[in-house]
C-alpha cells in the first residue's frame, strides 16, 4: 500500500471537503484574493485547489476519486483481515500503525459507515482492537481539542449521505 503518496494526500482532501470546508464558509474567506492572501507556504496550485474544495465540497474536481480511493483501501484492508487479526499476521505491526491514523480520521469525521452495518465487519474489529490499544486514546484522541473534534463529528454528519452516494 502506498500510504504516504495515496491516502495521506487524499485524508487532507477528504477532512477539507467534508468538513473543515464548512467551518470555512461559516467563519468567512472572502473571495479568492482575500483566500490567497491567507499566507501559508503553498504555490497557487495548493491553494487554487482547497479553495475548490472548501467552495465545492464533494463536487469539488477530484473529491469523489479520494473518497473512492479510501474505500479501495479500506477493501484491502478487509481482503488482509480475512487471515488474521491484524493487517500483517498475528502480531499489530507497522502495517496497522501506518493505517490507524486514516482509518481514525474517518471515524473522526463520522463516515464510519464506510465499514459499519456488515459493509466490512473485518475493519470494523480491527478499529476496535486497535482503539482498545493502551496508545491509542493518547495519541487520538487526548490531543485533539474537544471544539474540533465535535465541529469535524458535526460537520462529518452533514456531509456523510453524499459520501454514502458516492461509494454506492
Amino acid at each position: 500500500m502506498a500510504v504516504d503518496e495515496e491516502l495521506h494526500p487524499a485524508c487532507s482532501a477528504i477532512t477539507y471537503v467534508v468538513s473543515h470546508r464548512h467551518t470555512i464558509l461559516r467563519n468567512g474567506v472572502g473571495d479568492f484574493d482575500d483566500f490567497l492572501k491567507q499566507g501559508g507556504a503553498e504555490g497557487l496550485p495548493a491553494r487554487t485547489l482547497k479553495w475548490k474544495w472548501i467552495q465545492l465540497g464533494l463536487e469539488a474536481p477530484g473529491a469523489a476519486d479520494k473518497i473512492r480511493l479510501y474505500d479501495r483501501y479500506l477493501h484491502r484492508m478487509e481482503a488482509a483481515l480475512a487471515d488474521s487479526v491484524w493487517l500483517v499476521g498475528t502480531s499489530f505491526s507497522m502495517a496497522d500503525i501506518a493505517m490507524t491514523p486514516y482509518v481514525n480520521r474517518i471515524s473522526a469525521l463520522s463516515m464510519e459507515g464506510l465499514w459499519w452495518n456488515g459493509r466490512l465487519p473485518r475493519v470494523e474489529r480491527w478499529f476496535e482492537r486497535v482503539k482498545e490499544r493502551p496508545t491509542f486514546k493518547a495519541a487520538f484522541v487526548d490531543w485533539m481539542p474537544a471544539d474540533l473534534a465535535d465541529e469535524m463529528r458535526t460537520n462529518g454528519e452533514k456531509s456523510w449521505p453524499d459520501v454514502k452516494a458516492i461509494i454506492g
